[in-house]
């Protein structure tokens, strides 16, 4: 069949020939629109997954993005503002709500995670949880740590943990990391570390606390790195703690007083 034909058959059904071309732009133009409504939500995606995958234990890091979130809210809703306000920039109302969306279910988490809060102010305290575990004196067990930071929360501290690598291998005989165990603590994982393999976790510990300007629950006198942190010696600085006819003691007075 000549090619001209098909243009004629669909002349006489009341097409134009020249309805092709605009029909294929036409086309075209719906394939974008389809394409542009699928990019947000993948931005939107990005948003709250990308940070997520960042984080680790440091504090500082999920405070850091805590304040990227609000940024991209106030980008999002910049967005969202145009879009509503500004003739032919409707598209732009596509990629502002589903940001904004993401923004504003990410922002309460990252900040709660990092124990950011508006109303006080937070009084730390790092656990030695590799030495905490031993407590009961039964060998390892994950319900010391558990008591004590119940104990501390109760006193109006906010507790963070620190393991040495070996941790779950002593608990269960397998590795256990941070995610795991803060489950198992109910702590935001940002206050649970496992150190690395051949780290010392004193030292960890001790950073973490000159840091934060906090107190250090452990029974270890810590004395191989007074030179390092000669704040080991001042009085209060380690808490001790143990069992007394099967109840926790922790010498740490109630936070407001600190």
């Amino acid at each position: 069949m000549p090619d001209f034909l098909p243009f004629l058959a669909n002349a006489k059904q009341g097409h134009s020939c020249f309805d092709y071309p605009r029909d294929a732009a036409n086309e075209r133009r719906n394939r974008n629109a389809a394409g542009l409504s699928i990019r947000p939500l993948l931005y939107a995606f990005a948003i709250m997954v990308v940070p997520l995958r960042l984080t680790s234990f440091n504090p500082k890091k999920y405070l850091a993005l805590g304040f990227a979130s609000l940024v991209i809210l106030l980008i999002s809703l910049a967005v969202l503002s145009v879009g509503l306000l500004v003739p032919g920039l409707d598209d732009l109302i596509l990629l502002g709500v589903p940001c904004v969306i993401a923004s504003l279910l990410l922002l309460p988490a990252q900040l709660r995670s990092s124990g950011f809060s508006l109303l006080s102010k937070k009084h730390w305290i790092i656990l030695d949880g590799s030495n905490i575990m031993y407590w009961k004196g039964n060998g390892a067990d994950i319900a010391t740590v558990q008591d004590a930071i119940h104990s501390l929360s109760e006193q109006g501290y906010a507790p963070s943990v620190v393991f040495d690598a070996n941790v779950g291998y002593k608990l269960c005989n397998r590795y256990q990391g941070a995610a795991e165990l803060a489950k198992l603590l109910d702590l935001p994982i940002a206050r649970v570390m496992v150190v690395s393999k051949g780290r010392p976790a004193d030292q960890v510990i001790l950073a973490a606390a000159r840091d934060k300007k906090a107190q250090v629950v452990t029974n270890d006198r810590l004395r191989d790195w007074i030179d390092q942190h000669p704040e080991v010696a001042n009085e209060g600085h380690l808490v001790q703690g143990g069992y007394r006819a099967g109840r926790l003691w922790l010498n740490a007075p109630p936070a407001e007083r600190q």
